[in-house]
């Protein structure tokens, strides 16, 4: 298996076989494996300060793991994920192969169309100390500047 992310706050591997996710972890010094997802392309693993684990797919969408629980998050139309990041007034942005920038937050959707097709291709996403987004995307870099 192919390792995506360990979790060492609570000493899981995230690992992947094919298109499934499986959670690897020990109990008693005995190696335990779950398949958590099936035939879902995995792109983007991010762990929050709340514990969450997100998952970005390629084809799929957002998934958010709690607990021992998924939940699909956002929007039908939020299928390529290639970016995740969470802000410090507790927003996630999302980067989408071909929908653009989207912020999930307090139980809101929105999303942010960045440009043409190319540019609406986001890979990445960085975080200023002013709370600015920056995109690395198809078509180059950009920056989503805060309301305030």
């Amino acid at each position: 298996n192919h390792v995506v992310q360990y979790d060492s706050s609570r000493q899981v591997f995230w690992t992947r076989h094919d298109n499934n996710l499986m959670r690897e972890y020990w109990v008693n010094d005995v190696h335990k494996t779950d398949t958590v997802l099936r035939d879902i392309n995995i792109t983007q693993v991010f762990i929050d300060s709340e514990g969450n684990t997100w998952f970005g797919s390629s084809g799929n969408g957002l998934y958010k793991y709690f607990v021992q629980d998924f939940d699909r998050c956002a929007s039908k139309t939020l299928t390529q994920v290639y970016a995740i990041q969470k802000d410090k007034d507790g927003a996630s942005w999302i980067g989408s192969g071909n929908q653009g920038l989207w912020q999930i937050h307090k139980g809101k959707v929105r999303k942010f169309d960045v440009g043409d097709v190319t540019e609406n291709g986001i890979t990445s996403i960085a975080l200023s100390p002013a709370g600015d987004v920056w995109m690395g995307a198809f078509g180059g870099l950009g920056k989503y500047k805060k309301e305030t």
